[in-house]
């Protein structure tokens, strides 16, 4: 019986979504709680894939699939957000998102729908292409065309716009305007009574302040969205929160407590088969125990973060773990291995064109080398390392490279 009324709530979420304003939360609430089960409910309610070159072909379509033209819609929004979620891995994803977003910019016919489809535009930039001030252009045109909007969806839609706002403003260090929109987000979430909501917020504002080394500020946020998600059934908030927990923790040093914090967060997130996570709580705990001096448990736990990034197909993860693990096996006195993991991080890091990776890894490779005495390795990756860091304008590794550098032409005899 309860299966049943689970099934039919959910099917009234999904098919009427502009019934009730407790419906729009709740389904905003599911899509970042539980994606990829909403994406399976979204893809067995429609037949897809649905092309459409009038409105008058779309309506008809609608009808066929025993929707309204606006029901079908929404979800058609919904399944393109879904595709560029980091937690969904679906097949050819963005080249179904293109397809929904040539769809969508057919059939759309209000402000509302037209700051929806530039919002997924900008989402979808950033997410394959990395151009963030591109992808803002478009976040920005998305918030100005909805930005009088009161209703219940205008609200949440300008809510997701801030907090994306927010997100590409950190990534390109402009943190004045991240914080502004960060706060827009909290405080519509506020606006909102939703607990959930709320505590995402406070959430996306510990993210910016730990990751400006904010640690107390940090704390805070994460420790008043802790408390709201304990009032609710909500893992995965739960599991995350005890994971961002866990890692300012480590950075303030207190290592019982980043621990503790970590294994929490991967019971949560073992119940909820997320691997890809579960690595990030081993990497925590490897972490700790490489900031003690542990190099033995910190190889133990790096390796099994390894083995979940295998089974995640998460390579960029890979690489960072190979990476982890050159530095371990290096402080524990093995060179031989360290250099074998820190050549397989290089190889991806250079596949991928992931330069601000590469940076630090060819850092760590000099650094081996300088220590095995192998001079025209150190001078090789320190030239390597300089011209990445010179490129990104990071000056502390610029400093780093040459020092390695000199060292190397020293020891080569190379003294001009």
């Amino acid at each position: 019986m309860r299966i049943f009324f689970r099934t039919v709530i959910l099917f009234l979420l999904l098919a009427a979504p502009s019934t009730y304003a407790q419906d729009h939360i709740a389904l905003e609430i599911k899509l970042k709680e539980s994606p990829v089960e909403l994406l399976q409910e979204l893809q067995a309610s429609i037949t897809l894939p649905i092309s459409a070159t009038s409105i008058s072909a779309f309506e008809r379509i609608a009808s066929d699939q025993g929707y309204r033209v606006d029901e079908l819609k929404h979800k058609l929004q919904l399944l393109t957000r879904l595709y560029l979620s980091t937690y969904v891995q679906e097949q050819d994803k963005y080249r179904k998102t293109e397809a929904l977003l040539s769809l969508l910019e057919i059939i759309g016919t209000t402000a509302y729908d037209e700051s929806y489809l530039q919002m997924l535009k900008g989402r979808y930039i950033a997410r394959s292409q990395h151009d963030y001030p591109l992808a803002l252009s478009h976040y920005d045109q998305a918030l100005s065309l909805i930005e009088s909007g009161q209703d219940l969806q205008a609200q949440l839609l300008k809510q997701l716009i801030h907090y994306h706002l927010g997100t590409l403003h950190r990534i390109l260090h402009q943190d004045k305007l991240a914080l502004i929109h960060l706060k827009l987000y909290r405080d519509t979430s506020y606006q909102l009574r939703s607990d959930y909501l709320i505590a995402h917020a406070e959430s996306a504002l510990g993210d910016f302040y730990n990751k400006r080394d904010q640690l107390s500020l940090a704390l805070q946020h994460y420790s008043e969205a802790l408390r709201l998600s304990n009032r609710q059934q909500k893992p995965f908030l739960k599991a995350n929160l005890q994971l961002q927990l866990a890692r300012v923790y480590r950075d303030l040093e207190a290592w019982d407590e980043a621990i503790q914090y970590a294994h929490d967060a991967d019971e949560g997130f073992k119940a909820l088969n997320m691997d890809r996570l579960r690595s990030h709580c081993m990497t925590v705990i490897a972490m700790v125990h490489a900031n003690q001096n542990n190099w033995n448990q910190a190889i133990d736990y790096y390796l099994n973060a390894q083995q979940l990034d295998y089974k995640a197909q998460n390579v960029i993860a890979q690489a960072l773990n190979y990476h982890n693990l050159g530095e371990a096996y290096f402080n524990n006195g093995n060179t031989k291995t360290s250099f074998e993991f820190l050549f397989k991080s290089n190889a991806i890091f250079l596949a991928r064109k992931s330069n601000h990776y590469l940076v630090y890894n060819d850092l760590l490779i000099a650094q081996v080398a300088v220590a095995d005495k192998n001079w025209l390795l150190a001078k090789k990756h320190s030239a390597l390392a300089l011209h990445n860091a010179e490129k990104l304008k990071l000056k502390d590794e610029q400093i780093e490279a040459l020092q390695y550098q000199s060292q190397a032409y020293r020891n080569l005899k190379q003294s001009d």
